[in-house]
């Protein structure tokens, strides 16, 4: 009985080591297609699949929750492993986002499962668990590996998304390939540089880059995300006739860094209407005011905070890449009023966290959903950029991880933002780019260049 219930928690653990390897290279399998179901579309379900691990350790645990010659703390100890495991493999099931729960009910059976290892084979008669001390140390060591977070980021090649499984215009058809696409950016752990050795465009960076915390980092791009979906929606709607589009009424602040020359007298949720006497509606028209701001200068600024119009004076910073650039160190964007006459249902990815990337291949699909004929012209579309009210698409991180990612697909043409095409190239050098300043640019290009089918 000893010895299966070892087997369970074993073969538990190195099934969770399949998984976690399988999930830090998810990118890999990408290309996989199935008709219009992507690679991406089958990751949901792999999910569940994972709650075969904590209901093994729960089984083992289970098994031997009988044993004979057993006491009380020794029974209590196999029932707390098989809650801690049941617990998990519940909420993997229901709430997968849980990240820390989950991490918290994992570690718990894990270690569970190793003193139980451990007391077993002591009650057996043998002076050292030699088998659950080897279990404990070698799991330990592999989760380190896979697992223990460095002061780094990383940076690889992820996946592309089908924007018309993504979003759907009420009253629209789907019709045309166009692809969004992800990269993936975290915590860097000890085995990623083995990835990168291993394969290409994997970028290391100091974590202090971030300049701001990895929870606000989160709350802030899932903003973005959340913000891209309604600006990308109110700007094809208005190029397809329908709706006034984005009316913009300011810049607003997500986020203020940390020791940044705007801590502590701007916060989150500011809306800033003037720089320096000028009217500011637009993040490009804050940056042309700011370019004329040299570091160390005061920059009055006049904001609306909790309805009430404040005006605060900050001292401008010296971006550290650029010294001569002055900086406030505030995450912005665009604040407008979204006409919406059309209902989009979006679709909820598990690795689609957040950001604004997706904010043109949105609007281009949302307006090729909305016309008569298919806009692509029969070419098969990947797109990144942001998008403002205006229809003109801006830079974005990771392009040569993501023309990497596209190529590796049987795209025609990947459309990317002005001025980031040489970046793009070094990450692609085969595929067709096209650099882009506008949403009118792309559905000019896809008319002058039918693809034949």
């Amino acid at each position: 009985m000893a010895l299966q219930k070892h087997r369970f928690y074993t073969a538990g653990f190195a099934l969770f080591t399949a998984f976690a390897l399988l999930m830090e290279l998810i990118w890999i399998p990408d290309p996989l297609r199935w008709g219009s179901i992507y690679w991406l579309d089958t990751i949901q379900y792999m999910v569940y699949a994972l709650a075969a691990v904590p209901v093994l350790w729960a089984w083992g645990a289970v098994t031997g929750w009988r044993e004979r010659g057993d006491g009380l703390l020794a029974s209590s100890l196999r029932l707390a492993v098989a809650a801690a495991s049941a617990g998990a493999a519940v909420l993997m099931i229901v709430n997968p986002r849980s990240v820390v729960w989950l991490g918290v009910l994992m570690g718990a059976a894990w270690l569970g499962a190793c003193v139980d290892a451990a007391v077993t084979e002591a009650r057996i008669g043998r002076r050292f668990p030699r088998k659950a001390f080897t279990l404990f140390a070698a799991s330990a060591g592999i989760l380190a590996l896979l697992f223990w977070p460095t002061p780094y980021l990383v940076m690889y090649p992820g996946l592309t998304v089908n924007m018309n499984s993504y979003a759907k215009a009420e009253g629209g058809t789907p019709k045309g390939t166009i692809q969004g696409v992800l990269v993936f950016e975290r915590p860097a752990f000890p085995v990623d540089w083995l990835y990168g050795r291993l394969y290409p465009h994997y970028r290391f960076a100091p974590r202090e880059t971030l300049d701001m915390s990895l929870g606000e980092y989160h709350a802030v791009v899932q903003s973005m995300k959340a913000n891209a979906n309604k600006l990308g929606s109110a700007v094809a709607f208005w190029k397809a006739g329908i709706g006034k589009g984005a009316v913009k009424s300011g810049v607003r602040v997500l986020a203020v860094q940390a020791g940044s020359p705007a801590d502590g007298k701007l916060q989150g949720g500011d809306l800033i209407i003037a720089l320096q006497g000028q009217s500011v509606l637009s993040t490009a028209q804050l940056a042309e005011v700011m370019g004329q701001v040299k570091p160390g200068d005061p920059v009055v600024v006049e904001l609306i905070r909790q309805g009430k119009t404040e005006r605060v004076t900050v001292q401008a910073g010296a971006r550290k890449d650029k010294p001569t650039q002055a900086v406030l160190g505030i995450q912005i964007e665009d604040s407008v009023e979204l006409d919406l006459p059309v209902d989009v249902q979006f679709r909820s990815y598990l690795l689609h966290e957040g950001g604004p990337s997706h904010g043109a291949a949105l609007a281009l699909t949302l307006v090729n959903q909305l016309a008569e004929q298919d806009l692509t012209y029969g070419n098969r579309v990947a797109v990144t950029g942001t998008i403002d009210g205006d229809g003109r698409i801006g830079s974005i991180g990771g392009i040569r991880q993501k023309a990497f990612t596209v190529s590796r697909t049987d795209t025609d043409v990947f459309f990317v933002p002005a001025g980031q095409e040489d970046e793009a190239r070094q990450g692609a050098s085969g595929l067709t780019i096209v650099p882009v300043r506008t949403l009118d640019e792309m559905l000019l290009w896809l008319r002058e260049h039918p693809r034949l089918k």
